[in-house]
């Protein structure tokens, strides 16, 4: 994978990167590298949460020199993606 592009979703208490988990496996990642602050979609989207695992995301991106773009949406109220981001489960408990 040479680019990639990641949607960071924030409302006014927490953020996070999304990304399907099959993109992960690509980067040679699982969901037992994460916290279990991050969450995961019944369909396999990854929700990794800004205060650590977004960091270790980023590193090997950077190791394995895959450019990326980030979109960032800020939700002021938890319109949008966080509710559903929220009502997930832990990324080890999917």
């Amino acid at each position: 994978m040479k680019h990639i592009e990641l949607k960071i979703i924030s409302d006014p208490g927490h953020a996070w990167a999304l990304i399907h988990e099959d993109k992960l496996n690509i980067l040679g990642l699982t969901l037992d590298d994460f916290s279990p602050f991050s969450k995961r979609s019944k369909d396999g989207v990854c929700a990794l949460e800004e205060d650590r695992d977004l960091a270790i995301l980023l590193h090997r991106l950077k190791t394995v020199s895959c450019a990326y773009e980030l979109e960032i949406e800020h939700t002021g109220d938890q319109a949008l993606y966080s509710p559903y981001v929220r009502s997930w489960a832990s990324i080890h408990h999917s």
